[in-house]
């Protein structure tokens, strides 16, 4: 009996970590959120942008990231991407309050396209080609 117990209170403390670590990350949350709405509404790895002029303005961004030759441009282009990653995230908290399935839909892709650039910052190096890793 012991070690039936044992096995079962493991299995819960690893649903209950899985389960927080996904809730504490708003990107993981919004996912999660849209998931399991009735109808659910899903966003995968390859769900894309639909309006042109955010995907030029994220491909915009890449492109200066990946043409920047010092640390103090990327040092920039971060702080300005922070503005776009927190108005996105805004964006997407109202659309969530106001039951927009489809808004948060959009929102959540937004916010992680956003977020990956925050990432390719991060990882930058002088003359390394810009790779969009959502995560």
């Amino acid at each position: 009996m012991y070690k039936e117990q044992k096995r079962v209170a493991e299995s819960l403390s690893s649903t209950i970590t899985h389960a927080y670590s996904t809730l504490q990350r708003p990107l993981s949350r919004a996912e999660y959120l849209l998931h399991h709405l009735d109808p659910p509404v899903p966003v995968t790895e390859s769900s894309k942008l639909s309006d042109p002029k955010l995907l030029m303005a994220v491909l915009d961004t890449r492109e200066e990231i990946e043409e920047a030759t010092s640390q103090e441009e990327v040092d920039r282009i971060r702080a300005q991407n922070q503005g776009k990653v927190d108005a996105a995230y805004q964006a997407l908290v109202e659309a969530f309050r106001q039951g927009d399935a489809e808004a948060a839909r959009d929102k959540t892709i937004e916010y992680r396209y956003w977020l990956g650039l925050t990432k390719a910052c991060d990882d930058w190096e002088p003359g390394k080609r810009v790779e969009l890793v959502h995560e």
